[in-house]
């Protein structure tokens, strides 16, 4: 049995073994519907919000992650827990790190010619790899969105050398939104998948990937250009370069400069041709720096106890659920970066957390001989660090 049915099947029995216990011991002063119909739609309630748009997947890098927190907290307290235990508060922080041996693009410039453009961190670019530091200075190709998919007869990299170039690269792909597309219609194929671009680049020799936001995005976004945000490792299996994501307009300037051209014009005439629009780009080059950072991202652990009487009042059990998730992407989605979507996450793990939260309310109302401890946990998408 995989390891992921092991687990669900495990949390299942304990789940039934513990509402079993609640439902025979349940104080008739204190009463809890019980029934079928209002133990569903208190899970729905709980899962709903736990996975709905306005907690962004939950991700450790979303404001969802700490609403989720707050509303296992809130829930805890209101089912009668102890929400004290770390001064004051039922949360147990804790800061996550980044690598110590790798690091980010801190600085980047881009040259034409004699002129120099400086661009800055979180303002015109986010850095999505981790990868050794140092620096780099590189030659720039335009490699429209860096596809090679012989199936579909399309290969960006098909008559151009990018060996030891920095490349650009589009999100999604040609005809995003063209029902009678050859990438799959309406629907994206791995073609439009970060990863999938970062391994081709690599396949092709390419010193570091710049990504450009896809028009269609832009427009679907409302005018913004939102840029990625994702720590990318080796642990992916793929080798590690720096990649960066850049506004759209640092791109536009770029093109405009060196080859003459505009990128809206390019994409159109990828999508009505669908053949490749790739192109050197001299008098051009960017140059950056990799660092080691060393910045702490806190997170919160999400703790509350249930007391109890008799001689076995000291021994305790631990009932817990991670509640985080992998927000719009980032580590572990199979999309990643994608589209920049909120991975919502419901059986992973808003349904875990739900039925955890259930279980706080329904033994709270029951004699206890042993301690109960409910966590739940963050972190986990990150290897298990809560």
């Amino acid at each position: 049995m995989p390891r992921n049915s092991r687990c669900a099947a495990a949390i299942g029995f304990a789940c039934l073994w513990f509402l079993q216990l609640a439902a025979n011991g349940l104080k008739a002063a204190e009463t809890l519907d019980l029934s079928d119909a209002a133990v569903e739609a208190r899970l729905q309630r709980d899962v709903g919000y736990l996975a709905s748009d306005e907690l962004e997947g939950r991700g450790v890098r979303t404001r969802g992650i700490d609403l989720a927190a707050d509303f296992v907290a809130r829930e805890f307290a209101a089912a009668g827990l102890r929400c004290d235990s770390y001064n004051g508060t039922p949360f147990h922080e804790f800061a996550v790190m980044s690598p110590g041996s790798t690091g980010a693009v801190q600085s980047l410039v881009c040259e034409f010619g004699d002129d120099k453009e400086t661009l800055t961190i979180g303002e015109d670019y986010t850095s999505l790899m981790v990868t050794s530091s140092g620096h780099f200075e590189l030659p720039l190709a335009f490699v429209g969105y860096g596809i090679t998919d012989h199936a579909r007869g399309y290969d960006d990299y098909s008559k151009i050398d990018v060996r030891g170039r920095a490349v650009i690269i589009l999100r999604q792909e040609p005809q995003v939104n063209q029902p009678s597309s050859r990438f799959n219609g309406t629907e994206t194929t791995d073609n439009s998948y970060l990863l999938t671009k970062i391994r081709r680049a690599v396949e092709n020799g390419a010193a570091a990937v710049i990504l450009c936001s896809e028009s269609t995005q832009i427009a679907a976004a409302e005018g913004r250009d939102d840029l990625l945000e994702a720590e990318l490792t080796s642990g992916l299996g793929t080798e590690t370069l720096p990649v960066v994501h850049c506004r759209r307009a640092i791109v536009e300037r770029c093109l405009k400069r060196s080859i003459q051209r505009d990128l809206s014009t390019i994409e159109a005439q990828i999508d009505e041709t669908l053949r490749p629009q790739s192109a050197l780009i001299p008098d051009c080059r960017i140059l950056g720096r990799i660092a080691l950072t060393r910045q702490g991202k806190k997170l919160r652990n999400v703790i509350a106890t249930l007391e109890a009487e008799g001689p076995l009042k000291d021994e305790t059990i631990v009932v817990g659920a991670h509640y985080d998730h992998l927000g719009r992407g980032g580590w572990g989605s199979l999309a990643l970066g994608a589209n920049d979507e909120v991975h919502n996450g419901a059986d992973d793990n808003a349904s875990g957390t739900a039925v955890l939260i259930e279980l706080a309310r329904q033994l709270s109302r029951m004699p206890r001989q042993r301690r109960l401890v409910f966590i739940g946990f963050t972190g986990e998408e990150l290897g298990l660090y809560g």
